[in-house]
């Protein structure tokens, strides 16, 4: 008799398990027909863009040098005309050669960081920006980005700014890393990618020149000794951490 008189409460008591089991299902498993999640950068947004500026470096004051200045008007000049449908990603923490400024508290300022101040300065909210400050060269400047931000945010339109002296390395390492599979043996994602050009920003002929003598040199190493033995972002993610001197 006890057991017939438990047993109402007993079903009652299954079928709401039951109930909220079903509405954690839904949740984690939503139907087919639904769709990946978009960036949480669209805000409504369609066919989002990424404008990419590429690191240049940290002027003693903490502010960006004259060369990434020239790569900050250019990129304002692409939001502008992508009708402000875009976000900013600012590149580069800094690099192997010499260490960062320091700010007022002491905190080393990133190139990612000092860039990202110059689009604030020029009207850009800073919702607009996103920052990548752990590369400290151009081939990481690649892999974090896809890591960091691209993949995670899904942006797949991407337009890449750099001055005309260091766009052939750029390009070359940017469609390297950019096209590799995640593993070996993986399907490649494409991205959509697009470059502008600075003016060189540099008003020093012999240090002009100097930079687009080291440009060549590195982009023949890049191309002779990195690409033909990278596979994937798996193997680059290994060079990186355990060859790479940067």
């Amino acid at each position: 008799i006890r057991s017939m008189k438990r047993r109402p409460l007993s079903i009652l008591l299954f079928l709401v398990a039951g109930l909220f089991l079903s509405l954690w299902l839904l949740r984690m498993f939503p139907s087919g027909d639904s769709v990946a999640p978009s960036s949480p950068f669209l805000n409504g947004e369609t066919e989002l863009t990424a404008i990419v500026i590429l690191g240049g470096g940290v002027t003693p004051e903490g502010k960006a040098p004259p060369h990434t200045v020239a790569r900050i008007e250019v990129a304002l000049e692409v939001y502008k005309e992508l009708g402000g449908n875009a976000v900013f990603i600012t590149l580069s923490g800094g690099t192997p050669h010499k260490p960062n400024p320091v700010d007022a508290h002491g905190f080393p300022v990133w190139e990612a960081t000092a860039a990202a101040v110059g689009l604030i300065e020029r009207g850009v909210s800073p919702e607009r920006i996103l920052e990548e400050s752990f590369s400290l060269d151009t081939v990481g400047n690649a892999y974090y980005l896809r890591a960091v931000h691209l993949e995670p945010a899904q942006l797949r339109k991407l337009i890449v700014i750099t001055n005309d002296w260091h766009m052939p390395r750029t390009m070359a390492i940017f469609d390297f890393v950019l096209g590799l599979p995640r593993y070996t043996g993986a399907m490649s994602e494409p991205y959509s990618v697009e470059y502008r050009a600075a003016p060189a920003g540099i008003t020093d002929e012999h240090v002009l020149q100097v930079r687009k003598e080291r440009e060549t040199s590195s982009l023949h190493s890049f191309t002779t000794s990195v690409a033909p033995v990278m596979k994937s972002m798996q193997e680059m993610h290994r060079w990186l951490f355990t060859q790479h001197k940067a």
